[in-house]
């Protein structure tokens, strides 16, 4: 999380000036490649080092998109206009990210019952199982998962959310 929120917020003005500048779709769309890339980089990222790099560059593509939205609302409506738009932007995070958090654990369990058949047939699995009795590990989940949620809501805005606000830009003001 450290890299990409480091980059985000150092970043986070320079991308809003870079929208005014060279256009916010544009720099919408370029922000939406580099975070996509850099997403791609970090699922195959080989170790630890270099997933910290990608996870910057992560931030990077965040902070180049996520200030276009904001701009186009602000542009695009008034009074309270602007106030549904902003509403409808906040409220397509919270099923974004548990839905996340529900594919996440979904995955987690996939995995660990995978890692037990690997240690059954005698194989050698890729995680020490005995990990999961650690006594701290329930608290950590819960801290892990409850740091996505509330940074989903800041720094990711759901693709639904993001459509309405384009198309609304594209159409004029209701």
């Amino acid at each position: 999380m450290g890299g990409y929120t480091i980059a985000y917020a150092m970043l986070l003005i320079t991308g809003a000036r870079s929208g005014d500048r060279f256009g916010r779709r544009r720099t919408y769309l370029a922000g939406v490649i580099i975070f996509t890339a850099a997403s791609l980089a970090c699922a195959l990222a080989p170790d630890s080092q270099a997933l910290v790099a990608f996870r910057f560059v992560q931030g990077a593509g965040a902070a180049a998109l996520v200030p276009q939205v904001f701009s186009i609302i602000q542009l695009t409506f008034s009074g309270p206009g602007r106030a549904r738009a902003l509403s409808a932007y906040a409220a397509g995070w919270p099923a974004w990210c548990l839905a996340g958090i529900a594919v996440g654990a979904a995955l987690a369990v996939v995995f660990v019952l995978l890692e037990r058949r690997v240690a059954a047939r005698g194989g050698e699995p890729l995680l020490n199982l005995d990990v999961l009795r650690a006594p701290a590990l329930p608290s950590g989940l819960a801290a892990l998962a409850l740091t996505q949620v509330a940074y989903g809501g800041v720094l990711s805005p759901s693709p639904c959310t993001c459509r309405r606000v384009w198309a609304r830009a594209r159409c004029g003001p209701a």
